[in-house]
């Protein structure tokens, strides 16, 4: 086969593939313009049966001597005190409108809104008390975040850790099963992680 016959293919087959992912791009975005035309004539749905996160602000280590970031962080988690908090995390708007109704989509992003708040709170917290050495507050806060759902990758390998430095290593596969349900693109890196911690335990003991 000539060089002239060989362009001639590379051509075609370059060709050929633009088409496709034409096609395919065309097709996909019907699709998502056909869904999103459904979502926005979907009627206001009863938000009862919301999976909310109901949390204990008395259970949490509130320092009235506080100062500094711990304060900071305190005021910050205390204003969340009386809102709803709801994890949304995996759901696109037209996921949402589509099940619950256009008009409940400024609330409901607000209660996720509120949840991300609280979890990176929490997180913070934690991780200013277990810099701090104050470790049983810290396992407090952690456990906390872990209970409401959260998300934040950091907040079950530096609690895994926390539990390491306490001899409390039996606590990780409780993580890992928490770890389990959480909806992350970093969902099996905190899980290898965690593994990982553990199986450091088997090997110094």
């Amino acid at each position: 086969m000539t060089l002239f016959g060989c362009l001639l293919i590379i051509i075609f087959l370059i060709a050929y593939e633009k088409r496709k992912n034409s096609k395919l791009s065309e097709e996909e975005s019907r699709k998502f313009w056909e869904k999103e035309s459904m979502a926005n004539l979907t009627p206001s749905k009863d938000l009862s049966g919301l999976n909310y996160i109901d949390i204990s602000f008395s259970t949490l280590p509130f320092d009235p001597n506080a100062s500094g970031e711990f304060l900071a962080i305190q005021k910050e988690l205390e204003l969340l005190k009386d809102r709803k908090f709801v994890n949304l995390t995996g759901y696109t708007n037209t996921d949402l409108k589509l099940t619950y109704g256009r008009a409940n989509l400024d609330l409901l992003s607000s209660y996720d809104q509120n949840f991300t708040l609280l979890t990176r709170g929490l997180h913070k917290w934690g991780t200013l008390l277990y810099e701090a050495e104050r470790l049983s507050e810290a396992q407090t806060v952690f456990e906390t975040s872990i209970a409401c759902g959260t998300d934040v990758s950091k907040t079950y390998t530096t609690l895994a850790e926390l539990y390491v430095k306490t001899e409390k290593t039996e606590k990780i596969k409780s993580l890992i099963d928490s770890a389990q349900t959480i909806h992350t693109v970093i969902k099996e890196a905190t899980i290898k992680e965690l593994e990982r911690i553990s199986a450091s335990c088997y090997f110094l003991s």
